[in-house]
């Protein structure tokens, strides 16, 4: 009787648990079953693309300026002059800076002295001239008889020989002149000129600094032209933009004003991973009222 009893208690408990489980079950698929007949959360995904093809009748960049560049020292030397700082403006061909120049001076001197030196050009020269004659009167003796062959062809050789000394003599002139040119362009190094008008914005070592080759020492902007580099669809407007054309462009943050842009380069090569080709677009800004580095944005319904 009383192992019934607790066979019975046990069965009870089993069914129980067997319950709970089948309750909790429930709570988690009923839900979903009951999302039939409301999908609202299904349409999330779908809203989301919705925005993102909004989104994309428009495409940034960013603005750059025409001309950028950073003059680096040519090579290992002191910085001895330095004419320059931050908000400067400069013309092409101005200088910038000049190292330390005086040891290649002096290697310029001497070059230029060996260039002038023609010494040795002329003394080969009049020894040449003397060994001809002599070889000239060597063979009209060996015509009556009164110089032998051997006589005449030892004042050949020396002919020939004297002739090759001139001739060594010349070329090595030439190569002192060569160098007395190639030593004026390493003097020329010295000196760091502007390539173009334009603004110095970074100024990037002292005067006195020992600087190693292509070590920076300004950075010049011109800010005059402004350039916006912008991937815009290949399927909505290949063949449709046209070079040399002027477009509208949407001028961000701190403009916040449209500006008329020139496209000037249509980049030939598509990327087929993103479905866009490049284009460079040209903005005039001779009045330098506009920064560099503000975004722009191509609207296609402005088009």
């Amino acid at each position: 009787m009383q192992n019934t009893t607790l066979n019975l208690r046990r069965r009870i408990a089993t069914c129980l648990i067997a319950a709970i489980a089948v309750a909790a079950l429930w709570t988690v698929v009923e839900p979903a079953i009951s999302g039939g007949a409301n999908n609202d959360t299904n349409l999330a995904p779908d809203n989301n693309l919705i925005l993102d093809q909004t989104l994309t009748t428009s495409f940034q960049g960013v603005t750059h300026p025409w001309k950028q560049v950073t003059l680096k020292s040519p090579l290992d030397a002191v910085l001895l002059e330095l004419d320059a700082k931050e908000g400067k403006y400069v013309k092409e061909g101005q200088i910038v800076a000049k190292l330390d120049d005086r040891v290649q001076i002096a290697i310029l001197e001497s070059a230029k002295h060996n260039a002038k030196g023609d010494a040795e050009v002329r003394r080969q020269t009049l020894l040449t001239e003397e060994s001809k004659i002599q070889y000239e009167r060597m063979k009209l003796l060996h015509t009556t008889g009164s110089a032998q062959e051997w006589e005449v062809r030892q004042a050949k050789v020396q002919y020939e020989a004297q002739t090759a000394a001139t001739e060594a003599a010349q070329h090595q002139k030439r190569g002192a002149e060569l160098n007395q040119v190639l030593e004026k362009e390493r003097l020329d190094r010295y000196v760091i000129e502007a390539p173009f008008d334009g603004v110095i914005v970074r100024v990037a070592t002292e005067k006195g600094a020992t600087l190693n080759q292509t070590d920076p020492i300004v950075q010049l902007v011109s800010v005059t032209t402004l350039k916006a580099h912008i991937d815009v669809p290949t399927k909505e407007l290949w063949g449709k933009l046209k070079k040399g054309e002027t477009y509208t462009l949407q001028a961000l943050q701190p403009v916040n004003a449209p500006v008329k842009a020139k496209l000037v380069f249509i980049e030939p090569l598509v990327n087929a991973a993103g479905g866009t080709f490049r284009c460079v677009f040209e903005i005039e800004n001779q009045d330098e009222k506009l920064p560099a580095g503000f975004g722009v944005r191509l609207d296609l319904d402005s088009e």
